[in-house]
């Protein structure tokens, strides 16, 4: 066999091996069973605002789930100022409440919050790759018939989900998919959503540099998006 034959053969193969084991780049929509379990959630760890953006961490048994969300307010001069809280269970709250079902038997299980202010600029990138990443070519959809399907679908994994309240007081929401290969700009969200959690327990005098990796990550994912940012 012609060599420069069997070579393209070779990258036309690996071209479609490629194909189809690439995932979508996109949020879904949050699962409709789980939302007894959401709503429970909803008002043991999102006390606050996110109309800048809200990341909510859903582990398998035996972790605990987390919040963070950023929001701005109005001080006494007028002047709008940014937040970030977190909001974390001390143990696994799908385990104590039954998926939800038994609210009741988490009683006992503490939270604990966290506020840390966030500058103007930060909050404002925040807001724009949620924003981004849950509307127009980014809304979360499920997946079509057309798609490949996923080599490996996790049954037992962490799930995010991504929201923010617009102005008009629509909400947006979307999670991440239980695959392996999130997708370039999901991943960044998901890392990015990780980031600011730990941004809320650190340090006043450590948060600057750690503010500069998000601005980072989120300028690179508006980037990606086409922003004319």
């Amino acid at each position: 066999m012609n060599k420069a034959l069997f070579v393209l053969g070779l990258v036309a193969i690996s071209s479609n091996i490629v194909a189809a084991t690439k995932q979508p780049d996109q949020l879904v929509p949050v699962d409709r069973h789980e939302l007894i379990f959401r709503d429970y959630l909803y008002q043991r760890l999102c006390p606050t605002d996110f109309d800048c953006g809200r990341y909510l961490v859903m582990p398998p048994f035996m972790k605990s789930e987390v919040s963070v969300s950023l929001y701005s307010r109005r001080d006494a001069a007028g002047a709008t100022k940014c937040y970030v809280t977190s909001v974390e269970a001390a143990d696994n709250l799908r385990d104590w409440t039954d998926a939800g079902r038994l609210p009741d038997r988490a009683k006992k299980v503490k939270v604990r919050r966290i506020d840390a202010e966030l500058p103007a600029t930060t909050c404002a990138l925040m807001k724009e790759v949620w924003t981004k990443m849950l509307s127009g070519r980014q809304t979360p959809r499920k997946r079509k018939e057309t798609d490949e399907v996923p080599d490996v679908i996790y049954g037992d994994a962490t799930e995010g989900e991504f929201a923010i309240k617009l102005p008009n007081g629509k909400i947006l929401r979307g999670e991440t998919e239980l695959v392996p290969n999130l997708g370039r700009n999901t991943t960044a969200l998901t890392e990015i959503g990780d980031v600011l959690i730990d941004y809320c327990k650190i340090s006043a005098s450590e948060r600057p540099g750690m503010q500069a990796k998000i601005e980072t990550k989120a300028k690179a994912i508006l980037v990606r998006l086409g922003s004319k940012r």
